[in-house]
């Protein structure tokens, strides 16, 4: 690690011995193409996040199988102490068979550089996907972009973006205050309930897998797609498959099947021989596999600062 005198950053490399994109791999932390804490361009990619020990921006840049990585703030130095399993060099393929079927073989080949990432960073994945249950991805990015823009911090160094809302900021607002932002007042409570215990929450990023997804679902409303979404961004969980999303279970059948209307229990089923990388094959599915055709026309979408 070393410091730049000229904008008071701390630098380190990051060496992936796998294929990397390092774009696409962070792209799973982005909720929307305007989400204020991260930004792709470029340069590579900009993150705001809230570490143990501060605030920090951190920059990437991917230099073939080397990652350099920039960090600002209070928290600069634990930012970069957590850049490898960030960016996906901790990723694990032992199990992974994508030959078990031909299209997530040919994705795999496509996309081998998309890679499992580890932020270590709960309440930071909890809070959003909270907001992205039972609502269209529109409408929970709009929602998480109001809510970062109104109480969420200027993170520091360059690249202005905001930081998360705190813990301390989201447990002091009352439910109706997230209503002007696009949350109803369930899962208002929940957010307010995971920020109101913040501590214990995060300590489920250091936990065995399935003790912290067990401790994310003892809080109401926390259910297993939450902790799934969770587990695949936090702690890099190959095989947390989001049971009981809207477009997962229909997407994933159709692609491998050609058969539409798929369930959970179809998918789960089908991904069965990818274990314990179910989720992985799922992803690479969702990114560049063929989607059923429409037969009726898109959900209107609802503001519920308007309710």
């Amino acid at each position: 690690m070393t410091t730049l005198a000229g904008d008071c950053a701390l630098q380190t490399s990051v060496r992936v011995s796998l294929p990397l994109d390092l774009r696409l791999s962070l792209s799973a932390l982005r909720h929307g193409p305007g989400d204020p804490t991260i930004r792709l361009d470029s340069s590579g990619v900009w993150r705001a996040t809230r570490m143990q020990s501060g605030p920090a921006t951190m920059h990437l840049s991917q230099r073939g199988s080397e990652v350099d990585v920039r960090a600002w703030g209070p928290g600069a130095a634990e930012a970069l102490d957590s850049a490898p399993a960030l960016v996906g060099a901790r990723d694990d393929l032992g199990g992974w068979n994508p030959r078990a079927h031909p299209l997530v073989h040919e994705l795999h080949r496509r996309m081998e550089g998309m890679r499992m990432i580890s932020s270590g960073r709960v309440l930071e994945a909890a809070v959003p996907a909270v907001i992205e249950q039972k609502v269209t991805s529109h409408e929970a990015h709009a929602a998480w972009r109001r809510m970062v823009m109104a109480w969420g911090d200027p993170a520091p160094g360059p690249g202005e973006l905001k930081l998360m809302p705190s813990p301390e900021m989201l447990g002091a607002q009352p439910y109706w205050a997230f209503h002007r932002h696009g949350v109803e007042r369930r899962r208002a409570d929940v957010i307010r309930s995971l920020a109101a215990r913040s501590r214990r929450v995060e300590e489920a990023a250091i936990m065995p897998k399935p003790q912290a997804r067990g401790r994310l679902e003892a809080f109401s409303g926390v259910g297993p797609w939450t902790s799934a979404e969770v587990a695949r961004v936090c702690w890099g969980d190959a095989d947390a498959v989001s049971v009981g999303d809207y477009h997962v279970g229909p997407v994933v059948v159709y692609a491998l099947t050609g058969r539409r209307g798929g369930d959970d229990d179809a998918m789960l089923e089908l991904l069965e021989p990818f274990r314990p990388h179910s989720a992985r094959a799922a992803n690479l599915i969702m990114l560049g596999g063929p989607r059923p055709p429409r037969r009726a026309p898109k959900a209107r979408l609802r503001d519920f600062r308007q309710f």
